[in-house]
């Protein structure tokens, strides 16, 4: 699904027209983004929790040259699902059984 996937299936569930749906998942990445680059975790309820992780720099290698070279220091991102969302994910699996 993209973004305007997203943006039809919320105007048809919720009523509303597809400029506001818009307009909410924008305002919704933004609060996500900010979150996270003030280094807090963002907890979406029935999907999981995003969180920022330090990653340390490492030695690297150009895979064309074979050169090595340093990884510098960096911000990455986990998610943790939630047992809902996994449930529902594994839920087809169980009933076939």
């Amino acid at each position: 699904m993209n973004k305007q996937d997203v943006v039809k299936e919320i105007s048809l569930r919720m009523g509303m027209n597809q400029q506001e749906c818009c307009r909410f998942l924008d305002c919704f990445s933004d609060i996500v983004i900010e979150s996270l680059q003030r280094n807090t975790s963002v907890k979406i309820p029935n999907l999981g929790r995003l969180y920022p992780r330090l990653q340390t720099s490492r030695p690297g290698r150009n895979p064309r040259t074979g050169e090595s070279c340093p990884v510098p220091e960096r911000m990455g991102l986990k998610f943790k699902p939630s047992l809902i969302l996994l449930r529902a994910l594994n839920q087809k699996e169980q009933e076939d059984k």
